[in-house]
């Protein structure tokens, strides 16, 4: 009998009013503990803060990661993975597009790969189909097998 796996696709809100929506739909996720990624010019918009008091005004905890660039590296989405694992965080909320959001994706992979089953020996495998996706081919930096084996290494 196999093994019965669901997999929520990213929950994306955009408009007007939609940052003060962050909180309900982080509860309505089931959160707890959020960790917020964003970067610093949308600190500085603002923005990260309307999604704060969101999350506060939905008696939520959070955590916010800031410590990336344009187009991540991996030792960013590590140090962010970690730090998400270290503040037991259980939901992730991106704040602005571009490198927030694709930073907070590949935290989430580096997060969850293991409760879903993967195990060490599974990533160079993995990783092969990674870099072979087609979507590759869009992402602004080219990140060789070893920079995906280390973002998915971070599980364990």
């Amino acid at each position: 009998m196999e093994t019965l796996r669901k997999f929520v696709a990213p929950e994306i809100v955009i408009g007007v009013g939609a940052l003060a929506l962050a909180g309900r739909y982080a509860r309505n996720l089931g959160a707890r503990n959020v960790f917020l990624v964003s970067d610093p010019g949308v600190v500085q918009a603002g923005w990260t803060e309307a999604v704060i008091g969101s999350l506060e005004a939905a008696s939520l905890k959070w955590t916010l990661f800031t410590d990336l660039t344009s187009n991540p590296r991996a030792e960013e989405i590590m140090a962010g993975a970690a730090y998400y694992d270290r503040q037991a965080c259980d939901v992730i909320v991106a704040v602005g597009v571009g490198s927030p959001m694709d930073c907070a994706k590949a935290i989430g992979i580096s997060a969850t790969l293991k409760e879903r089953g993967l195990k060490k020996g599974d990533i160079p495998q993995l990783a092969r189909i990674a870099i072979n996706d087609p979507c590759m081919a869009t992402n602004p930096i080219a990140p060789t097998i070893n920079d995906i084996e280390t973002v998915y290494a971070q599980a364990f």
